[in-house]
C-alpha cells in the first residue's frame, strides 16, 4: 500500500476519533441525564436529593474564605492616587450601571402574570417577622462572628477597611502576596469541587424533575423567560449603547471587538475565564483611538480586575430570584422594603450566589426551599447571568478609562436620544413581555376544590345532622352526671356554627365538615357513642345550655371570663389571629391601624357573637360596625354595602379559597390572637373536666395538630397526594 494510501487511512481514523467532552459538556449531559431520569422514575429520585445538597455545601465551603482575601488584596494592592481615581471617576460610573440594573430589575415584576391564587392560612401571616440587628448585619465588632453566621455584608466591610488601611503601608508586600496565595489556594479548591458538578447537577435536576410538579414547573417558566429577556436587553442593547452615548466607540465597535469573549463567557458560564481576553480588548480599542496608550493601559489593568470583586449587573440581574419568589409564594415584596432589598442586596451580592439568594431568602422570610428551584433555573440563567457581567465589565472599564484619560465627552443630543430610547425600550419589552405570558401560559384556578371536596380525616361515627334548632328542648335528667347521661344514651349531642369554615361547614357532597366536626367525631369516638349535630344561635346559647339542649358546643367559641351563668369554657384548644377580608385590592391599606383609620368611615361586617365590639370600636372609632350572621352573608353578595368583614385570618384565608378576589390582611404589628374553647352547659364541671383532659391527650399525642394541619393549613393526607407521573409508574407499569 502506498504512503499515500496509508495517510489517507491515518487522517479518516483521526477524524471520526472521538473526542471527549470538556467540563462543560458534561455539565450539559448531566442535566439532559438528571431530566431523563427524574422524569423516568419520578418521586423516587427525589431520594438523590442529598447529594445534591451536599455538592451545594462543598461549593460554598470557599466562598467566604476568597471574599476575604481577594477584596484584601484587590483593594490593598491599589495606590492612593489610583484609589482616589477609581472612587471618582469609576464611582459616578458604578452607581449608574447599578441604577440602570435595579431600574430593569424593578419593572420586571410588572410582567409576572396576575394569576388568581388563594391559600390556606399559614403561620407566616400572623407571625410577627423577626427584627433585623442592621448593626451586627452591616458592622462586624467580631470579624470571625461574622464569618461563622455567614454574614456577607459585615464580611465585606471588613474586608473592605483592612483593605483600605493597608493602602499606605509599605510592609504590605507580604500580606497582598499571602492573600494572593490563599486566593489562588482556594481558586484550586473551588476548581475541584467545580469537577464535581456534574455528579452535583446531575442529582439536583433528577431531585427536582422528579418532584416538581407541573404547577410548579409552569411558574418557573416565567422567571426563566422574564430573565433571558432581562439578561439580553442588558447585554446587547442598554449597557453597549451607554459607551457610544458617551465615548467616541460606537455600539459596533464595542460588539465587534468583544463579540468572541462575550460567546466564550456565555458558553462556558465562567466570567473568569474571559478576564484576560477583555483586559486586552478594553486596551486595544484605546490603543487604536491614540490614546495615551501606557495610561490608559495601566488604568484597565487595575480597574477591570478591581471591579470584578465588585457586584455586576450579571449577578444583580439574579436578585430578580427573589422578586420572582415572593410571586411564586403568593405575596409581593412590600412598597416600603424597597430600600432594604435595594441596599442589602447590593452588599450580599459582594459575596458569592451561592450564599446571597440563601441569605436573601431567609431575610425576606421566603421559604428556603425556594432556593432548589433558583439552582435548577440557574442552569439557563446562570448563562446568561455571565454574559451580561461581561458586558458590564467591559462597559465600566471603558467609560472610566475614558474619563480618566479624557476621552469622554457628554454630547447632549447623544445623550437625550439614549435615554428616549432607553425608556422605549424599556416600556416596549415590559408591554411585550406581558402581552406575551399572559397570552401563552394558562394557570386555571382550582383552589375553591381543595376546601370543598375534603372529607373527615379519621373514621366517623355514626351522626345526625339538624339543619334547623328543633323549638322543644329533650327531655334530661338534670339531677345526674353529663357523662353518665351521654354515655347511657348513647349520643353525644354537639352544638355547631353552619357555615363556619374551617370550623363547621357543608362539603360539596353535603356532608358536614370541618376541625370541629372532626374533634367532636374523635370525642363521640372516645367516648363510644354516637352524634347528633344541632345548630345553635349565639343569643339563645345560655338558655339552650341552661336546658341541656346541647351536651357540648364545638364551634370555635372565643374564650371569654365570663359570658353566661350556664356556660363552661373548656381549656383553650388553639389560639386564633384576628384579621380583616377585605377585596384584593384593598389589602394593604388594612395593613396598620394608622392606615384603617387614614380611610374615613369605613363599614365593616362582624359575625356575632365573636370578638369584642366595645374593644373593636374604640380601636377603629371610625368604622361602622355591622353584625352579619356568618361570613357566607358577605361572600354571598348579599352586602353590597360592605367594605369587607373582620374575623379570624384562619377562617379567612379559608373563605378566600372560595372567593379569591378577597384576602386577609392583618393588622401590624399587633398581631393579636384570641384563644377559642368548647363550651358546656349544665354547671358540671366534672364533665368540663374530662373534655380538658381530652384536649390534652390529643394535644400531646400529636391528633390535634394532625387534624389542625389538615383543616385550617390545607395539608392533604399523604395517602391522598398521588405520586408525581412518572415513566416507570405511569408508561411501563413496573411499580404501583
Amino acid at each position: 500500500m502506498s504512503e499515500t494510501a496509508i495517510e489517507g487511512q491515518q487522517r479518516k481514523k483521526r477524524r471520526f476519533r472521538f473526542k471527549a467532552p470538556g467540563l462543560s459538556g458534561w455539565i450539559l449531559i448531566s442535566i439532559i441525564l438528571g431530566v431523563v431520569t427524574g422524569l423516568f422514575f419520578g418521586e423516587i429520585a427525589g431520594k438523590i436529593g442529598f447529594i445534591g445538597d451536599a455538592y451545594i455545601k462543598l461549593i460554598q465551603m470557599t466562598v467566604l474564605p476568597y471574599i476575604l482575601v481577594s477584596l484584601i488584596a484587590g483593594i490593598g494592592s491599589l495606590s492612593v492616587r489610583e484609589a482616589g481615581l477609581m472612587a471618582r471617576k469609576g464611582g459616578v460610573w458604578l452607581l449608574l450601571i447599578w441604577a440602570i440594573g435595579f431600574l430593569v430589575i424593578l419593572l420586571m415584576p410588572l410582567t409576572f402574570p396576575k394569576w388568581v391564587t388563594a391559600s390556606f392560612f399559614t403561620s407566616s401571616l400572623v407571625e410577627a417577622p423577626e427584627t433585623v440587628n442592621f448593626l451586627d448585619l452591616y458592622i462586624p465588632s467580631n470579624p470571625f462572628f461574622s464569618l461563622s453566621a455567614g454574614l456577607i455584608p459585615a464580611i465585606v466591610l471588613f474586608s473592605l477597611a483592612l483593605g483600605i488601611a493597608l493602602m499606605n503601608l509599605k510592609t504590605k508586600g507580604a500580606i497582598i502576596n499571602a492573600c494572593h496565595t490563599i486566593s489562588k489556594a482556594l481558586v484550586a479548591v473551588s476548581g475541584f469541587m467545580v469537577k464535581l458538578s456534574p455528579i452535583g447537577l446531575f442529582a439536583i435536576t433528577a431531585a427536582a424533575a422528579g418532584t416538581l410538579t407541573p404547577a410548579e414547573f409552569g411558574r418557573l417558566q416565567v422567571y426563566i423567560i422574564v430573565f433571558i429577556i432581562a439578561s439580553l436587553l442588558l447585554s446587547l442593547w442598554i449597557l453597549p449603547a451607554l459607551v457610544s452615548a458617551f465615548t467616541p466607540f460606537s455600539y459596533r465597535d464595542v460588539m465587534k471587538r468583544f463579540q468572541a469573549p462575550f460567546l466564550v463567557a456565555f458558553a462556558t458560564g465562567n466570567l473568569f475565564v474571559v478576564l484576560p481576553i477583555l483586559i486586552e480588548g478594553c486596551k486595544e480599542m484605546f490603543r487604536e483611538h491614540k490614546t495615551k496608550g501606557e495610561d490608559a493601559d495601566n488604568y484597565v489593568d487595575v480597574l477591570l480586575p478591581v471591579y470584578f470583586n465588585f457586584p455586576n449587573l450579571g449577578k444583580l440581574l439574579i436578585i430578580l430570584f427573589i422578586l420572582f419568589a415572593f410571586w411564586f409564594n403568593g405575596s409581593t415584596l412590600p412598597l416600603a422594603s424597597y430600600p432594604s432589598f435595594i441596599i442589602t442586596g447590593l452588599i450580599t451580592f459582594f459575596g458569592s450566589l451561592d450564599l446571597a439568594i440563601p441569605f436573601l431568602l431567609d431575610f425576606f422570610r421566603l421559604p428556603a426551599d425556594l432556593y432548589n428551584l433558583y439552582i435548577v433555573s440557574g442552569v439557563i440563567t446562570g448563562r446568561f447571568a455571565t454574559l451580561v457581567g461581561a458586558v458590564n465589565l467591559v462597559v465600566f472599564t471603558l467609560l472610566t478609562t475614558a474619563a480618566v484619560t479624557g476621552l469622554l465627552k457628554i454630547r447632549k443630543i447623544k445623550l437625550l436620544v439614549y435615554i428616549g430610547a432607553l425608556v422605549l425600550s424599556l416600556t416596549a419589552t415590559v408591554a411585550g413581555l406581558t402581552l406575551f405570558i399572559d397570552k401563552t401560559m394558562d394557570n386555571p384556578y382550582n383552589r375553591d376544590i381543595a376546601i370543598s371536596t375534603r372529607e373527615l380525616y379519621y373514621d366517623a361515627v355514626p351522626a345526625v345532622v339538624r339543619d334547623e334548632r328543633p323549638e322543644d328542648p329533650p327531655k334530661r335528667q338534670f339531677e345526674r352526671k353529663m357523662l353518665d347521661e351521654i354515655i347511657e344514651r348513647g349520643v353525644l349531642r354537639v352544638g355547631y356554627r353552619k357555615n363556619s369554615l374551617p370550623w363547621s361547614y357543608r362539603n360539596n357532597i353535603g356532608e358536614l365538615v370541618g376541625l370541629d366536626i372532626e374533634l367532636a367525631h374523635l370525642l363521640a369516638g372516645d367516648l363510644g357513642v354516637s352524634l347528633e349535630f344541632i345548630p345553635y344561635e349565639m343569643d339563645m346559647l345560655d338558655k339552650d345550655l341552661l336546658q341541656r339542649r346541647f351536651d357540648i358546643v364545638m364551634s370555635s367559641i372565643l374564650t371569654k371570663t365570663y359570658s353566661g351563668s350556664h356556660m363552661n369554657y373548656t381549656e383553650s384548644y388553639m389560639d386564633i389571629s384576628a384579621a380583616f377580608v377585605v377585596p384584593d385590592h384593598m389589602r394593604n391599606d388594612f395593613e396598620s391601624i394608622d392606615k384603617i383609620k387614614s380611610m374615613g368611615y369605613l363599614k365593616i361586617g362582624y359575625v356575632s357573637g365573636g370578638f369584642n365590639l366595645s374593644l373593636l370600636q374604640s380601636v377603629f372609632p371610625r368604622i361602622i360596625w355591622t353584625e352579619i350572621d356568618d361570613m357566607s352573608e358577605f361572600f354571598g353578595g348579599n352586602r353590597p354595602d360592605l367594605d369587607g368583614v373582620f374575623g379570624s385570618a384562619e377562617s379567612g384565608s379559608a373563605w378566600t379559597l372560595l372567593h379569591p378576589e378577597f384576602n386577609v390582611s392583618v393588622v401590624k404589628p399587633s398581631y393579636v390572637r384570641y384563644p377559642v374553647s368548647f363550651v358546656t352547659g349544665g354547671n358540671d364541671i366534672d364533665f368540663t373536666n374530662y373534655v380538658n383532659r381530652w384536649i390534652s391527650i390529643i394535644k400531646r399525642n400529636g391528633q390535634f395538630d394532625t387534624m389542625y394541619g389538615y383543616w385550617v393549613q390545607g395539608k392533604d393526607k399523604p395517602e391522598d397526594i398521588p405520586p408525581r407521573w412518572s415513566v416507570i409508574r405511569d408508561v411501563l407499569g413496573w411499580i404501583e
